[in-house]
């Protein structure tokens, strides 16, 4: 049996970014796992190096943590493509991140850079988890870091962060928030309105209507035009013109006849 390169290329690739996935998943959910598989991508080729390069330089919990995350993205990869529970893995997803982020900002990172990271953070999770979740993980990770600044929380801080470091960052973060929430909120609104005929529709051998998912029998222009975004324009064919209106079909044939 012969496969040719190009079909095996496509095989690999569509189970590397869709983890095997039906081809009659959602659009959305489809989405939302081709963006898990390249943020794991991603972060594990970025990962590796610098953690590599963490050692190197004596900073071990820096590349422990780096380290860390890669393991739990292959594993959460594993249990996706195995168990197609997408929902408990993006959830995974979004809480190692966001413990990540939170340890390169109680350690300061390399050059007390750890806090610029939280801003792929809302762009992330807004993504995978949608608006409502999204949010609210997005919103827990920054208030959680301005509870580590204060008193007797920031007894764990192992760096210092002036106050107006803190206050731009976190002006900055709902700003990326904002923007990250309103296109997602407005993209899953249109979605919403955006209607599909998918699947069998039953249709009567004689009156020709189609029944709706309610039993209701309705007429095929009705039907279009209430389940997807097409409008419905009349026109007559020409077997029909034949048979309804031989008259005119008949001055029609005779003036083709003449050109």
């Amino acid at each position: 049996m012969y496969i040719s390169r190009s079909s095996g290329t496509k095989s690999w690739r569509n189970e590397f970014l869709s983890c095997n996935f039906p081809q009659n998943t959602g659009r959305d959910v489809y989405t939302r796992i081709v963006l898990f598989n390249i943020f794991a991508a991603v972060y594990i080729f970025a990962a590796v190096p610098f953690g590599i390069f963490n050692i190197v330089r004596d900073r071990f919990i820096i590349a422990a943590m780096l380290f860390a995350g890669v393991i739990i993205i292959i594993g959460t990869r594993i249990f996706l493509s195995t168990t197609k529970n997408y929902q408990i893995a993006f959830i995974v997803v979004a809480f190692t991140m966001a413990l990540l982020l939170l340890s390169t900002y109680i350690t300061g990172g390399i050059n007390n850079n750890g806090p610029l990271w939280f801003f792929a953070y809302p762009v992330a999770v807004l993504s995978l988890l949608g608006p409502k979740m999204g949010a609210i993980a997005s919103l827990s990770l920054i208030a959680i870091s301005l509870l580590l600044c204060v008193h007797p929380f920031s007894l764990i801080m192992r760096t210092f962060y002036a106050p107006d470091f803190i206050f731009l960052h976190f002006c900055s973060y709902l700003i990326v928030f904002i923007l990250a929430f309103s296109y997602e909120f407005q993209k899953q609104k249109d979605r919403k309105e955006i209607k599909e005929l998918k699947g069998l529709l039953p249709l009567c051998s004689f009156c020709k209507k189609i029944r709706d998912d309610k039993g209701y029998w309705e007429q095929v222009d009705v039907y279009i035009h209430k389940y997807s975004d097409a409008d419905i324009t009349h026109s007559v064919c020409p077997e029909c013109v034949k048979k309804h209106y031989p008259q005119e079909h008949a001055e029609i044939e005779s003036r083709k006849n003449k050109e």
